[in-house]
């Protein structure tokens, strides 16, 4: 993962994933669903490395049932022994319904405790990830039991220190590349009233929310983008701070880990789901404590929510629409007809005997109606078929509504830029990549930044159309000049005009 990579990705509005709780869950106020670990930094980015990538393949009973059996698994997801987590702790039951992102991990509540997917055939890595054997895989939905610790864990397991840490932890979890000299000094100087690990860790994650600025608009960080952000710029997304504070941590000693996954949601009161949404993604640390295990930090201060609106109120019911869509008819597969099944007849007995009561008074009347309709579109095929036609497009339409709707939506900015500068910018710029790569094959990398891509197109007149582009960009997404944002089209006319030479 570069810098920079989940700043990227929370500037979208994609919705990702669906999460329905039971309704005898009480739903984690920090809701993370956690998907990959990533243990080593070289300075820049952070990653795996191959022994620690290494996966244990599990194959679920046959209910496909993933559970917390195995001591190896157990170590892995939990830390700690399950039968605590239970007694002071809380279950979330839920079912997640993703969008096909091309993934095959698992996005879990924290600890989770069981897994139940149409394989039973799953790998665990070494920081804890969950997904298919196959990596072509992608997961689409599953249901999960998982067990977020009780208000009280902290102080009955945490202090003081009662273990030292393994070997194989130190190995994998204190690595560092050559940092900048201020960076350990500051972790000393902030932790230095501390006596334990767990007071350590807290220490600092409370130092990086109370003096630092959250924010998602990203600028180029030179040879040493941690060092920028601890002591000149002081302002970054959740990358930064969960960087931040995983080197503080290993620069004393701690081991520690960053986590990636998605952070909330938004709960559609239409539907009764979480929608998680590209914007949702979220980095986090694992440190490892002594006498207890891996231990969640979020150092990020909370993010100030988007302002409500009633085009935001209409994606939800659109969304709820194609939820329902989705559930109820692409998805409608035997298990699911043996659940509705068995709701009804649990809870609505009554209800179903008087249907059927009144579907056996009503029988010759359907009979005679439904043989009417099909005379009549023997007689009329073209017309049976024009309506027939138009059904199928309504569904298709209430099908791809909200992608429809967030077209007419951006098509809308992108024609009167001045008037939401940051969101046109960001349209415009998407437009002019786009176009370099389907005239040029010039595709954009995630770890460039907008000065890095224009500056390394090769052709001189178009990197000069490229990086004039690029500056009336910057100023309207990241200053909100609206004379910028006005500038953009004619400035994408000019790019397709020089790849057209």
């Amino acid at each position: 993962m570069n810098a920079g990579a989940i700043g990227r990705i929370q500037q979208s509005d994609d919705v990702v994933m669906h999460v329905q709780f039971s309704e005898r869950t009480r739903v984690p106020a920090d809701l993370k669903f956690r998907g990959v670990t990533l243990g080593q930094f070289d300075g820049k980015r952070w990653f795996n490395r191959p022994q620690e990538a290494a996966s244990h393949a599990f194959k679920a009973g046959e209910d496909q049932v993933l559970r917390v059996q195995s001591a190896t698994l157990r170590n892995l997801l939990n830390g700690i022994d399950t039968a605590l987590v239970y007694s002071i702790g809380n279950v979330a039951d839920y079912r997640v319904t993703m969008e096909p992102i091309g993934t095959n991990v698992f996005f879990l509540v924290t600890r989770p405790a069981s897994l139940t997917g149409k394989s039973r055939d799953y790998q665990v890595d070494g920081g804890g990830s969950v997904g298919y054997n196959d990596p072509t895989r992608q997961v689409l939905s599953y249901w999960g039991v998982s067990v977020h610790k009780g208000p009280d864990l902290v102080t009955r397991a945490l202090r003081p220190d009662l273990a030292t840490i393994p070997r194989n932890i130190a190995d994998a979890y204190l690595q560092l590349p050559p940092l900048d000299v201020r960076i350990p000094a500051l972790a000393a100087d902030v932790t230095r009233n501390a006596t334990s690990a767990f007071d350590k860790a807290a220490a600092i994650e409370t130092y990086l929310q109370s003096n630092f600025a959250y924010t998602l608009q990203l600028e180029s960080a030179g040879e040493d983008p941690l060092a920028y952000f601890l002591f000149r710029r002081k302002r970054g997304h959740c990358e930064y701070f969960a960087s931040a504070m995983a080197v503080m941590l290993r620069s004393i000693g701690i081991p520690s880990r960053i986590a990636n996954g998605f952070r909330g949601g938004e709960l559609n009161d239409v539907s009764g789901s979480y929608v998680v949404r590209a914007r949702d993604a979220h980095s986090w640390v694992e440190a490892y404590l002594p006498g207890y295990g891996w231990a969640e930090f979020d150092p990020t201060p909370a993010a100030d929510p988007p302002p409500p609106s009633a085009f935001a109120r209409l994606l939800l019911y659109v969304d709820a629409m194609r939820e329902f869509w989705a559930e109820w008819v692409i998805n409608y597969d035997f298990a699911r007809q043996t659940s509705l099944g068995e709701t009804t007849v649990t809870k609505s007995r009554i209800t179903f005997d008087r249907l059927r009561m009144w579907v056996r008074a009503n029988y010759d009347h359907m009979i005679s109606e439904a043989r009417q309709t099909q005379q009549w579109a023997a007689s009329h095929p073209a017309s049976f078929g024009k309506w027939g036609a138009a059904f199928l497009v309504a569904l298709l339409l209430l099908a791809n509504l909200r992608s429809l709707l967030r077209m007419v939506f951006r098509a809308r900015i992108a024609r009167r830029p001045a008037r939401q500068p940051r969101a046109a910018a960001a349209i415009w710029y998407e437009r002019m990549c786009g176009l370099l790569r389907r005239r040029r094959g010039i595709e954009k990398r995630a770890s460039q930044t907008a000065e890095e891509f224009a500056g390394n197109i090769a052709t001189v007149e178009l990197r000069s159309r490229v990086t004039g582009f690029t500056e009336e960009y910057e100023r309207a997404r990241f200053g909100g000049s609206a004379e910028a944002a006005s500038r953009l089209p004619e400035l994408y006319d000019e790019v397709e005009a020089a790849l057209k030479k």
